[in-house]
C-alpha cells in the first residue's frame, strides 16, 4: 500500500500539469455538450456562443444552476469544473509561495544539522535524523520534486544547487549550524565543501561548527585525520572523517562466528566476489583479526573481481600485512557472466574447501544474480554466503524464501545519527560496554550482550557514553592521543606503572563527579529509591580491590581501542 501512494505521488509530481490539462479539456467539453443536449431537451434556441459562455461560467459556479431536464454530461461538468479550478490554483500557489516558504523556515534555523547528498548514504542517514526529531537541512544537485515534498513533510528543508558553492552554503545557514555531515559521491568535494564552511563560518571560538566528512580513499583519510587537531585549532571547526566501509566491516567481521573461534587452528579458505572499498576494508579487518589470534599458517584467500590484479595491488600497498596472513588467488573475471563464474568456481572447489563467502558488490542487481549462482554450486554445502544488499533496493524481495542466506546492508548498519554524529566516540561508547559486559562472565551478562545497542536503554548508553568521554580526556591530559590503527601491535601496548596509577586516579575522579552531577550521593544502597553509592569517595579512600579495578580498566584501553580500529600514540 505504502510503494502504490508512493508511485502515485512520483507521477503525479512529474505529469500534474499535464494530467491537469487532459482534466481540463475533458471537463470542458462535458460541459458544452451538456449545455448543448440540455438546450435541445428543453427546446432552448441558444447560439454556439451563448453556450461556449454558459460553459466558461461554470469554473465560477455561476451558470450551474438549472431548470428543466438534466443530462449527465452537465451534471459532470457543474462539480468537475469548480474542482479543477480549486484544485489548479493551490497547485499554482504552493509552486509561487514553495520558495517563499522555504526561505522564511531557513531564516529561523539555528543548530540544525546541514547534510550535503542524498545518495544512499545521504538517505538512510536523514531518515534516522528525522526520526530521532533533528533538524535538517539537505543540499542535493539533483533531486525529484516527489522526494522533496516527502522530506519537507517530514520537516527536513531539500536544497537543490551545488554543495561546493559557497553561496549554496550560507543559504543552509552554515554559519548557525550545529553539525556539517558531507556525503557527496566525490571525496575531492566533500574536502572541499569542508573547507568551504570552516571559511565561511564566523562564531565564538566556544561555538564550534562540528564537520563529518565521509572519504572512500583511505590515503586521503589519513592525511586528514593525521592533520584534524592542527586544523581545528586554525578555524572554528572540529573536524572528524569517516568510512563507512571500514566501519561496516568491523561490524561484520566482530560477529563473525568462524573468525572468532579461537580453537580454530585448521587450513581455511575463503572467498571474496568484489574487490571495491568495502571489498579491501573486509579483507584488511579479516587479516587483523586473524593476526590477533596469532592464527599459525597462511589463509586462502580467493578474489573474484574484474580488475582484481589491479585491486589487489593497491590493498597490497597500503596494507603490507595482509601478506603475513593470506595466500592470495586472485581471478580477473566479470562478475556478470554466469557462465564464467560457474566455470571458476567449479574448478576452484575441486581442489579448496571454503569455509565462508563474502559477496561485497555494491551493484544490488548483481550482489543478487551473484548469489544465486554461487548457492546453486554450494546447493549440497553447508557454507554461509554472506551478500552485501541494499534494504530499499526491492533486491530484498527475490530473497525473502532464502532464509539460510546472510544478508546485510552496510549503511542501514552504519549511517545511523549515533554512529555518524558519534564518530569514534561512540564506537568506543558500544565497545565499553561490550567489554563490560564480557568481563562479567556471567548468564545474565551473555543475555544483555545478545541486545543490540539500538535497543538497551538510554540511560545506559549515556553512561557508556560518558566513560568514553572519560577515556579520551584521561589520555589526553596525559600525554596521549588516539589515532586511527596501523600498528597492529599497538593492542600489546604496556603504560609504565605511574601512569596506570595517575590516570586510574583520575577515572576514579571523573567517575565520581559524573555520578554527583547525576544526582547520586555517598552512602549504602538503601530501599528508599535514594540514589546512594558507597565508592563515591577520594581515591585514598577506596579500598584496594576497587583502586584495582581502575587501574586493570586502564591497561586494557590499548586492547579496547584497538578493536574498533584505534591506537593510543603518545
Amino acid at each position: 500500500m505504502n510503494i502504490q501512494r508512493i508511485t502515485v505521488k512520483r507521477i503525479w509530481a512529474k505529469f500534474k500539469w499535464g494530467i491537469l490539462a487532459v482534466l481540463w479539456a475533458a471537463s470542458f467539453l462535458l460541459g458544452y455538450w451538456g449545455f448543448e443536449r440540455y438546450a435541445f431537451a428543453n427546446q432552448f434556441d441558444q447560439s454556439s456562443t451563448e453556450i461556449l459562455y454558459r460553459t466558461l461560467q461554470l469554473i465560477s459556479m455561476n451558470s450551474g444552476a438549472v431548470d428543466g431536464v438534466n443530462n449527465w454530461m452537465l451534471e459532470g461538468a457543474r462539480f468537475a469544473l469548480p474542482g479543477l479550478t480549486a484544485i489548479t490554483a493551490l497547485e499554482a500557489l504552493a509552486t509561487i509561495f514553495r520558495e517563499q516558504t522555504v526561505w522564511l523556515r531557513l531564516w529561523r534555523k539555528k543548530g540544525h544539522i546541514v547534510v550535503c547528498g542524498l545518495g544512499r548514504k545521504g538517505r538512510f542517514l536523514v531518515d534516522d535524523l528525522l526520526a530521532s526529531g533533528y533538524q535538517v537541512v539537505v543540499i542535493e544537485q539533483q533531486v525529484t520534486p516527489v522526494i522533496v515534498e516527502e522530506y519537507q513533510r517530514r520537516g527536513a528543508i531539500i536544497l537543490e544547487g551545488d554543495a561546493t558553492d559557497p553561496e549554496m552554503l550560507e543559504n543552509a545557514r552554515i554559519n548557525r549550524a550545529k553539525t556539517l555531515i558531507c556525503l557527496l559521491g566525490d571525496d575531492s568535494q566533500n574536502l572541499q565543501v569542508a573547507f568551504l564552511a570552516a571559511h565561511l563560518i564566523r562564531r565564538e571560538p566556544q561555538d564550534k561548527l562540528t564537520c563529518l566528512v565521509h572519504f572512500v580513499s583511505r590515503d586521503l583519510m589519513e592525511v586528514v585525520r593525521a592533520s584534524e587537531q592542527s586544523l581545528a585549532a586554525e578555524s572554528n571547526v572540529v573536524w572528524e572523517v569517516f568510512n563507512t566501509y571500514d566501519r561496516a566491516a568491523q561490524q561484520l567481521i566482530q560477529e563473525d562466528s568462524i573468525l572468532a573461534d579461537e580453537s580454530n587452528s585448521k587450513p581455511m579458505s575463503f572467498l571474496v566476489c568484489g574487490l571495491g572499498g568495502f571489498g579491501k576494508g573486509l579483507i584488511r579487518q579479516m587479516a587483523y583479526t586473524l593476526y590477533r589470534r596469532k592464527f599459525t599458517g597462511k589463509v586462502n584467500m580467493i578474489v573474484l573481481d574484474q580488475e582484481a590484479d589491479a585491486r589487489l595491488a593497491e590493498l597490497r600497498a597500503h596494507c603490507p600485512k595482509v601478506d603475513t596472513i593470506f595466500q592470495f588467488q586472485p581471478v580477473n573475471i566479470d562478475l556478470s557472466c554466469n557462465s564464467d563464474l560457474r566455470s571458476q568456481l567449479t574448478t576452484l572447489l575441486k581442489r579448496k574447501k571454503l569455509e565462508e563467502v563474502f559477496i561485497c558488490l555494491g551493484n544490488p542487481v548483481l550482489s543478487v544474480q551473484v548469489f544465486l549462482v554461487i548457492r546453486q554450486i554450494l546447493s549440497n554445502k553447508d557454507i554461509p554466503i554472506r551478500t552485501r544488499i541494499e534494504q530499499g533496493s526491492g533486491m530484498t524481495y527475490l530473497l525473502e524464501n532464502h532464509q539460510d542466506g546472510h544478508f546485510f546492508d552496510i549503511y542501514q548498519q552504519t549511517c545511523t545519527h549515533e554512529l555518524v554524529i558519534g564518530g569514534t566516540h561512540e564506537l568506543v561508547a558500544r565497545q565499553l560496554r561490550e567489554y563490560y559486559l564480557k568481563g562479567l562472565d556471567t548468564a545474565d551478562a551473555k543475555r544483555q550482550l545478545a541486545t543490540p545497542w539500538e535497543k538497551i536503554e538510554e540511560d545506559e548508553k549515556q553512561a557508556n557514553r560518558a566513560q568514553a568521554s572519560r577515556i579520551y580526556r584521561i589520555l589526553s591530559e596525559n600525554g596521549y592521543q588516539v589515532s586511527p590503527l596501523i600498528d597492529w601491535d599497538a593492542a600489546d601496548r604496556e603504560f609504565d606503572h605511574q601512569d596506570v596509577e595517575l590516570m586510574g586516579k583520575m577515572e576514579h575522579q571523573l567517575w565520581c563527579d559524573w555520578k554527583r552531577d547525576q544526582g547520586w550521593q555517598h552512602g549504602e544502597v538503601q530501599d528508599s529509591g535514594q540514589k546512594t553509592n558507597p565508592d563515591l569517595i577520594p581515591w585514598e579512600d577506596l579500598l584496594p580491590e576497587e583502586r584495582e579495578k581502575n587501574r586493570h580498566f586502564i591497561r586494557c584501553l590499548p586492547e579496547l581501542l584497538a578493536e574498533i580500529g584505534l591506537q593510543i600514540d603518545n
